[in-house]
């Protein structure tokens, strides 16, 4: 909005009659900006903590991942990770389960549900701990492979 001078300097050039308006609030008895605290963090105010926590972070991610990518067979088992978790779910709901589990189908709705052995706990949905369990497995045959793989390789040469 222009200032109220700013106008009256223009309404005597122009020629042109322009009211002006009084503010609802004197700039002097405002105490905070309407965005107060928005860009509180590019003017380094509290901000500055969690953007070095953060790039902390990413340059722990970022060294964690180099190690990997050093260690060949790591780094594929964890790129096959969510894959890994879709193949557990749908051998789960096939009845594919690990020692310690129970699944069966409700003859009411023909779903499948899913039980801890030792618990009697029931789900409908194949459980954490047990599509975890399904993955290690599944992990350590990739494992397994990549090993032999890298080792048949390193052997050749």
């Amino acid at each position: 909005m222009l200032r109220p001078y700013l106008l009256a300097s223009l309404a005597l050039v122009s020629g042109y009659q322009v009211a002006v308006l009084p503010r609802a609030c004197p700039p002097a008895l405002r105490t905070s900006s309407p965005v107060a605290g928005l860009f509180d963090a590019l003017k380094g105010k509290g901000g500055s903590d969690r953007r070095e926590a953060d790039s902390e972070a990413q340059l722990r991610a970022m060294e964690e991942m180099r190690e990997l990518r050093r260690d060949p067979v790591e780094y594929e088992v964890m790129k096959n990770r969510r894959r890994n978790y879709g193949t557990a779910s749908q051998a789960a709901k096939s009845g594919n389960i690990p020692a310690g589990w129970g699944s069966a189908v409700d003859e009411a709705s023909g779903a499948r549900y899913f039980f801890d052995e030792e618990t009697k706990q029931t789900s409908w949905e194949p459980p954490a701990e047990m599509l975890e369990q399904m993955v290690a497995i599944l992990e350590d045959i990739q494992r397994k492979e990549m090993q032999e793989v890298v080792d048949s390789v390193a052997g050749s040469q």
